[in-house]
Parts: structure tokens; sequence; C-alpha cells
């Protein structure tokens, strides 16, 4: 194989090193991102303690995981993220409500702490959207307490989120070039080769 790659040596380097500026040049000409990250505790509204309080505990911490698992579930639902969007003004292509529930990310961390994260195009938009996300939720865990008769219900507490400037890493994405580049420059050598000889 080696021996058909020299004799086409062109072949192989006009397309190692198109591939090579086509992702280089993908990378550089990539429209301006943000990403960006809140933090959420599941918490309670008010605890009270009883005689078998340990056992309360556990149960508490048992209540406060499943509901850490409906937040994240939230995040993928997308007739509420469209609704979350809605709400902060901002406009997302999308072709059905399905591809809505790909543009937010939960993520459970620990059993009462869940990490949710998103990107956009426009710092603006991500703290809009970030508003919009913790006023949501909110309203959602809201509705959810007033049909519960115990005091001892669910409470949401957000972080200030943080949004950054999303950067590719250039040498990741130069090194798929290079790789990519090798492994088409192959194939198009032997290609060459089998369909050459098979005239």
């Amino acid at each position: 194989m080696l021996k058909i790659i020299v004799e086409r040596r062109v072949i192989f380097i006009i397309i190692f090193l198109s591939t090579v500026f086509l992702v280089i040049g993908w990378l550089l000409f990539q429209p301006k991102k943000y990403q960006a990250s809140l933090s959420v505790d599941v918490t309670r509204e008010e605890v009270n303690k009883t005689m078998d309080y340990q056992y309360d505990q556990y149960y508490r911490l048992l209540a406060d995981e499943k509901f850490a698992d409906t937040v994240v579930q939230w995040t993928s639902d997308p007739q509420l993220v469209k609704e979350i969007f809605d709400k902060a003004e901002i406009k997302k292509d999308a072709k059905n409500l399905r591809q809505f529930s790909r543009f937010i990310k939960g993520e459970k961390l620990s059993s009462n702490f869940v990490r949710i994260r998103f990107n956009v195009g426009e710092k603006e938009e991500a703290e809009k959207l970030a508003n919009s996300i913790e006023k949501t939720f909110i309203e959602k865990t809201a509705q959810l307490n007033e049909s519960a008769r115990d005091e001892n219900w669910f409470k949401l507490n957000f972080s200030p989120a943080i949004i950054v400037e999303y950067h590719p890493s250039f040498i990741g994405v130069f090194l798929a070039g290079v790789i990519g580049g090798i492994l088409l420059g192959i194939f198009s050598c032997l290609f060459h080769y089998y369909w050459k000889d098979g005239q």
C-alpha cells in the first residue's frame, strides 16, 4: 500500500492539504457563539422535624433526588423549551418541537444539584435565556406546590449564570483535519489505483 501512495503522492498531497485547509477555513469562519451554565439547588420551602427526624431526612433527600430528575427532564421537554425561548423573545430555527429538546441540556451532578447548559449567538440572548429558564422553572415548581398541602415542599435556588464566549480548540480541530486528510488521501490513492487498474 505504501508503494501505491508513494507513486500517487501528488494526489495524496493535494487531498491532504485540501482537507486541512478546509477544516481550518471552517474554524476561522465559525460564527461567534456563547456558552452559558446555570446551577440549580433543589431545596425545601420549610423543613418540619418529627420524632423520626433521621428517617425524614432520608426520605427528604430521596424526594429531592427525584425532583432533580424532574428538573433535568424539563430541559428536554420541547414544549417547555419553546415556552422558554418565547418568554426570552428569542427566535430559534426549528422544524418541529422535537428539535427544541436539543437546545438546552440538563445534567444532575448530585442528588439535589442540577447544571443547565445552552449555546446562543449573542451574549444578551444568553442573559435573557438564563433569566427565562429561571423564571419558567420557578413558576413550574410553584404550580406543582399548589397541589401539595405539605409545607415541606420544593424550592429551586438558581445561581447567577456563567456566560463565556466559546472558542473551539484550534489544536483539536487541526489534528482532526490532519487525521482526516491522511485517511482521505490514502483512500483517494487506493481508489485511483484500483480504478485505473480496472480499466
